[in-house]
């Protein structure tokens, strides 16, 4: 990604910092976390604001009161990508409140999905994706989110937690040319922020970003070789048909822009759901800590 930062990314950053430092004090005192959480989530909306302007699409999933099949609608909460609930059983399926956003979704792994449509305008220019995720599944490519291939070989399977050499790793696909693993595994049981951006006006490779950090590992390709894109496949979540794969796992905020985003927005995004997570007591006091001392060190050093 571009290292150069605007002024106001420099700015934003400053702030975060000073919260993510106010967190780490509190968390070494006996002090209440509630107005502190109350705080910092004033602070995250503000960020969410000055994300806006590119996004496509958001599924945040808080609308749900259940999930059945072929009736339940799953709003599209920024674009018109709206879903519709899909499982092969008919069953009511799992909603979770222990999530970085209000509600998230728990997918069996056999036939739960999202038929999203095949809306336009998604990912015409350059491209990012971003989803909370967690699973501990390591039998297969397990796909958050999907685009059929029929037009042009474009997106058989975006992006998804992927079972590679054994390791499990996040995986951003575009072609079968053009892709990049995360060197880190995902498969703990825990939730992630997994970030997909592939700025099409460089010769670079895609980047993955986990948690807020760069962390691409093997890849192929330049986003700048990426072709002419053709929309109009259908756009699923929890499933992809090139593999007949499933998620395993629970599912939040997902969403896409149609810019590529910089790695300070990517820990922006981060940080708007973490504290949320700890609230949603998603993860406990003493991981949350762990989290914002390691983004703080991240935001420091970069």
């Amino acid at each position: 990604m571009n290292k150069s930062f605007t002024l106001i990314e420099i700015l934003v950053v400053i702030v975060v910092i000073g919260i993510l430092s106010a967190f780490i004090l509190v968390g070494m005192s006996s002090i209440t976390d509630s107005a502190n959480i109350t705080k910092s989530q004033t602070f995250a909306n503000s960020l969410d604001s000055s994300l806006l302007l590119d996004r496509v699409s958001q599924w945040k999933f808080d609308e749900l009161n259940t999930a059945i099949h072929g009736t339940t609608p799953v709003k599209d909460s920024w674009g018109n990508n709206n879903g519709t609930f899909y499982t092969n059983n008919g069953s009511v399926e799992k909603l979770l409140t222990s999530c970085p956003f209000g509600k998230c979704i728990s997918f069996d792994g056999t036939d739960d999905y999202i038929h999203c449509g095949t809306g336009g305008n998604i990912g015409l220019s350059s491209i990012t994706y971003s989803a909370w995720a967690k699973t501990s599944d390591s039998s297969g490519s397990r796909p958050i989110m999907s685009k059929d291939s029929s037009l042009l070989n474009w997106f058989g399977a975006m992006f998804y937690p992927f079972h590679y050499n054994g390791d499990n790793k996040a995986l951003f696909y575009i072609t079968t040319d053009i892709y990049v693993y995360s060197s880190t595994a995902v498969n703990d049981n825990k939730w992630h922020h997994i970030v997909g951006v592939c700025d099409r006006t460089k010769h670079i490779s895609p980047d993955i970003y986990l948690d807020g950090k760069k962390n691409n590992g093997s890849f192929s390709g330049y986003c700048d070789e990426i072709g002419t894109i053709v929309d109009g496949g259908a756009l699923r979540l929890g499933y992809e048909t090139n593999t007949n794969q499933y998620f395993l796992g629970a599912i939040d905020d997902v969403r896409m822009y149609n810019q590529a985003l910089s790695s300070s927005q990517a820990q922006q995004n981060y940080f708007l759901g973490l504290n949320n997570l700890y609230k949603n007591k998603g993860i406990t006091f003493n991981e949350f800590n762990q989290r914002i001392v390691e983004l703080r060190s991240n935001l420091v050093n970069q």
